[in-house]
């Protein structure tokens, strides 16, 4: 029943590992947010205890040999690119926890899931994680370190089939943030953490060499550029894994049609909800767009460019009011 209207209602209705970890990731930035404006503002402890919470049910979620058999099957290293040898770990489940098929491997999903991981105990919400918390943190790091993301056949954010031609750049930049996020929990085991901060270099070296050019679908893209890159540079980043998002922004804003009208186009050439105006616009770059202008003025601001800081700040502001103006229009802020 997976092609009924009915089948694809209750499919987007299910639980996805992506979603669950930038929902994790919006409230971490959001307590930091909030602790520098007003450090007692009561609502920083209600967000830290329902991370703790969730963060924590999660771990002991994914700890169960469902997940930690796919974590740990063999990676065929084909040269040009390395897949998989069996089905992927579940990025997603039914909302009761049972098991649903997806061919997807969506290897992104796990990178994010560990940035939520690592910036909760950089924050100080999470103390320590126990022993058992570490064993699937430990599982999903070595996955993602013997996938080789700079390579990997990988299905890209907007899904589809896995792509290697090359590998998705974006994956590849959500991935490296990840394992960057965890490298501290290892800190007894610097094998590990040399393991860790190979792949990171080799994977921001991948990204590096072509920016502008992404592959989220297996067909590739007419010229390259892809939402799926801004969405993955607003993620929390260390001074190895930042990009400068306002130069992609400056670079592919024709290509992506980031101009005066809402949103913008995920990719040239994209089918999926296509109509007779062309590609559809999609409201969340909006928020993207405001959200990694917002982190480029901070930006300015510690280098001492007030100038430029105000510049981005007002770009920032102006997709804000864009998105909530959105928002309102279609009543999702009653």
């Amino acid at each position: 029943d997976h092609d009924t209207p009915e089948s694809w209602e209750d499919h987007m209705r299910e639980s996805w590992i992506r979603d669950l970890s930038w929902n994790l990731i919006s409230l971490l930035e959001t307590a930091e947010t909030l602790r520098e404006v007003n450090a007692k503002n009561e609502t920083i402890t209600h967000i830290e205890e329902f991370l703790r919470d969730d963060i924590g049910k999660v771990l002991h979620f994914l700890n169960q040999d469902r997940w930690l058999d796919k974590f740990n099957q063999p990676i065929i290293d084909h040269g040009s690119f390395t897949a998989l040898s069996s089905y992927p770990p579940e990025v997603h489940s039914k909302q009761d926890g049972t098991e649903c098929h997806w061919d997807q491997n969506q290897p992104e999903s796990w990178g994010e899931l560990l940035i939520a991981v690592g910036t909760a105990k950089e924050n100080r919400i999470v103390a320590e994680y126990s022993e058992e918390q570490m064993h699937i943190i430990r599982a999903i790091t070595a996955y993602l370190i013997r996938i080789q993301p700079w390579k990997f056949s990988g299905a890209g954010m907007w899904e589809g089939l896995p792509a290697h031609t090359p590998s998705s750049r974006s994956n590849a930049i959500a991935i490296a943030k990840g394992l960057d996020a965890v490298r501290m929990l290892f800190q007894a085991d610097s094998a590990l953490q040399e393991e860790i901060d190979t792949t990171v270099l080799r994977t921001m070296t991948f990204v590096k060499e072509d920016i502008n050019t992404d592959y989220t679908v297996p067909e590739g893209h007419p010229d390259g550029a892809d939402l799926a890159i801004l969405a993955t540079m607003i993620l929390p980043s260390s001074e190895r894994t930042e990009l400068s998002f306002a130069d992609y922004v400056e670079a592919n804003k024709t290509k992506l049609q980031i101009g005066p009208l809402p949103g913008a186009i995920r990719y040239k050439g994209d089918s999926y909800k296509r109509g007779e105006y062309g590609e559809a616009r999609w409201f969340m770059a909006d928020p993207i767009l405001a959200i990694g202008y917002f982190k480029e003025a901070k930006n300015e601001l510690r280098k001492g460019n007030p100038k430029k800081a105000k510049v981005y700040a007002a770009i920032a502001q102006s997709r804000l009011n864009q998105a909530l103006q959105i928002s309102k229009h279609y009543g999702h802020d009653v």
